[in-house]
């Protein structure tokens, strides 16, 4: 049995766009401007990070390969944890 964390950054979830737009809305900033600006600041990536690659750590802790993987917390943040 192995018990490991997924810990991604931001994911432009409907929640997240919906973050991202009133804070567009509130320094009339384009929703990339408030995105870049205020949101992804702390991410060397700059961008959000996506399902796919959320969903690849899941499955690559979930196989063969990890199966001596066990009590890790795997960042999947675009760097903001080194930064």
């Amino acid at each position: 049995m192995t018990c490991n964390a997924v810990c991604p950054a931001w994911v432009l979830t409907p929640w997240a766009a919906k973050q991202v737009e009133e804070k567009a809305a509130e320094l009339q900033y384009s929703f990339d401007e408030a995105a870049r600006n205020y949101f992804l600041t702390d991410m060397p990536t700059r961008r959000f990070v996506e399902t796919d690659e959320i969903a690849a750590g899941v499955l690559f802790l979930c196989s063969e390969a990890a199966k001596s993987i066990t009590g890790i917390a795997l960042p999947i943040d675009g760097g903001c944890l080194v930064v």
